[in-house]
């Protein structure tokens, strides 16, 4: 019987990664075998694409394997991960609960709290949790991790989907939380019960009252995030750190064109968010708060299917319009080029890059633009809908172009100071 790599009841991820790559390697295993252990590879380190050339591959692999394996005597759960996103803390060290909240004899760790980038359990919640709450082990923690893989949430190799979950008395929602070694945990709060085995679950829990990088709750569904919010009592996020953590998931691969945020207080005016007043809180749109070359790419994309999915479209090519039928053609050309794209463009929050993918963008609708006036023929809805595009992508030029680099520390430091 093959070995099911993906079961966290065979012990955490890197003890099964470890087991992995060694039968990955012993030739003596049956090929199905090997093939099942690259596959939980694959996963693991969120490989999305690799040359057909098996060496290439063999290569990444092992170069991920050996700075594991330099990293995991002081950090047995040490993954070596291919995008971090701004979260920059050294990754061969597991940090310990502090003795009092937000205070470290360690540097780095210190300015990490002072500047926002670490939470830490409050100093009440830390005189709690030694009389109630249940800590968890490494290998106790491993039934709550979830993976992204390919952009979406998974759970033991399968799409995760929090739907028939709660926490904190919202249904659809998960407790989590993010460690320093990008293990995201997630689990049902109950409010101060206790669970099936008679654990009190609380924040804390997962990573033993350790400081974290994000903390809160998620709605999760068919692996997509829908939604987030600030809510942990023990680690009390600051919407910068919410911000932090949509930046991680976003070079993750994560789409967040379309989640919402929720904060349980209403945004300074000095954050110059919009907001409105939701089921859960202050609710603003997550790509308010991380700029994301994603959201412009989707919003081309969006346009241009109307065109291609609309009645009197498909109506004419159905009577064979030969006129229609070319330019239908040609938007379905451009849909493919910008999903290409999307899928090799990097999704980043970097004002840098954002302009890039903009003068990308704006190439490719130009040049559609082109083939379409070659058509003989008089303008028509498609011609309409790339002058749009022109019109858009020049709004989006100019938007960011008003951005720079101060500007965007200034804006962080408001929502350090603010929120």
């Amino acid at each position: 019987m093959p070995k099911n790599y993906f079961s966290s009841k065979d012990g955490t991820v890197t003890i099964r990664l470890d087991q992995a790559w060694s039968d990955y390697q012993n030739s003596s295993l049956s090929k199905e075998d090997r093939l099942n252990a690259l596959d939980f590879m694959i996963y693991v380190f969120d490989i999305k694409k690799f040359s057909n050339k098996k060496n290439v591959l063999n290569q990444l692999l092992d170069n991920l394997m050996q700075e594991r394996e330099k990293r995991k005597k002081e950090n047995p759960e040490y993954i070596p991960v291919l995008s971090t996103g701004k979260y920059k803390l050294e990754p061969n060290r597991v940090l310990k609960p502090t003795s009092e909240s937000q205070k470290s004899s360690e540097a780095d760790i210190q300015n990490a709290f002072n500047r926002g980038e670490l939470l830490d359990v409050n100093e009440k919640d830390k005189r709690f949790d030694e009389a109630h709450t249940t800590f968890l082990t490494p290998q106790q923690r491993a039934e709550f991790n979830i993976e992204i893989n390919n952009g979406l949430f998974h759970k033991e190799g399968k799409i995760f989907d929090s739907s028939q979950s709660i926490a904190h008395k919202k249904p659809g929602f998960v407790a989590f939380t993010l460690n320093t070694n990008y293990e995201l945990s997630v689990f049902e709060h109950q409010c101060g019960l206790l669970d099936e085995q008679g654990r009190l679950l609380l924040h804390s829990s997962m990573n033993a009252g350790a400081p974290v990088l994000a903390a809160g709750e998620m709605e999760i569904k068919n692996g997509k995030l829908i939604s987030i919010n600030t809510y942990s009592g023990h680690y009390q996020p600051s919407l910068y750190s919410v911000a932090r953590f949509l930046e991680y998931l976003s070079n993750r691969g994560v789409d967040i064109t379309e989640t919402k945020v929720y904060l349980e207080n209403e945004p300074s005016k000095e954050s110059g968010l919009k907001y409105q007043k939701g089921q859960y809180g202050y609710e603003i749109s997550a790509t308010d708060i991380v700029h994301s070359v994603k959201k412009i790419m989707t919003l081309n994309l969006e346009y241009i299917d109307e065109y291609i999915n609309s009645t009197r479209t498909q109506l004419f090519n159905f009577f064979g319009n030969k006129l229609t039928q070319a330019k239908s053609a040609i938007a379905q050309e451009f849909h493919d080029e910008v999903v290409y794209t999307m899928d090799t463009l990097k999704d980043s929050i970097s004002l840098s890059d954002i302009k890039i993918s903009i003068e990308c963008l704006d190439s490719i609708i130009t040049r559609y633009s082109e083939k379409l006036e070659q058509l003989n023929g008089n303008p028509g809805r498609l011609d309409n809908k790339f002058s749009v595009l022109k019109m858009l992508i020049q709004e989006q030029r100019e938007k960011y172009e008003r951005l720079d680099d101060k500007e965007e520390e200034q804006r962080i430091e408001r929502f350090k100071s603010q929120h």
